[in-house]
């Protein structure tokens, strides 16, 4: 009888598990995903697929302007009525010795939900050094953070890394890197 009841249990056990993990439960139990047309040669042929799209996007903000001490770069457009969530964001500047970053931000446009919001957020990021030498000193920052933007639906928009040091008479620079994903039509 002992037997028997662990056979029983184990199969019970077995089955809640399967039913518990992804893609093992039947079609009929898992939800619906949204239909998204994909162009195959031809002729077009609806399937189904998850209506995101996921990237991974870097840039490179070139020397600091020499007077103001200020450089941007654009991370991502995003496109007409769609919107992005922001989920890792790392970050590298090289500056000169003895200088830290003054101002590091990632701007993402907002369509704002009432009129007078906001058409964009700052996101301030700070970074710690990480290494250096007698002309140079490295700041580098890695995070996870939920960030969302979005683009009306009358025209596209970007999401850009701001950044701003004191000038010095060598190049200073940083590059940036987001991942996460476009949702939306």
């Amino acid at each position: 009888m002992k037997t028997f009841l662990i056979v029983v249990s184990s199969i019970l056990g077995m089955l809640v598990l399967s039913l518990a993990l992804p893609g093992t439960r039947p079609a009929s139990a898992r939800p619906p995903a949204e239909e998204v047309p994909v162009h195959i040669t031809n002729p077009t042929v609806p399937v189904t697929l998850p209506a995101q799209q996921g990237f991974n996007v870097s840039c490179f903000t070139g020397d600091i302007d020499a007077v103001s001490g200020q450089a941007q770069c654009s991370l991502l457009t995003i496109p007409a009525g769609r919107s992005v969530v922001i989920e890792t964001i790392s970050c590298q500047a090289v500056l000169a010795a003895g200088q830290g970053p003054a101002d590091v931000q990632l701007i993402v446009p907002n369509t704002p939900l009432a009129p007078g919001g906001p058409g964009q957020v700052s996101h301030l990021l700070a970074l710690s050094k990480q290494a250096g030498d007698s002309s140079i000193d490295v700041w580098r920052m890695t995070t996870p953070l939920r960030a969302y933007g979005s683009a009306p639906a009358a025209g596209a928009v970007g999401v850009f890394a701001f950044f701003r040091a004191n000038p010095a008479p060598q190049p200073q620079s940083m590059t940036c890197t987001l991942s996460g994903y476009l949702v939306g039509p």
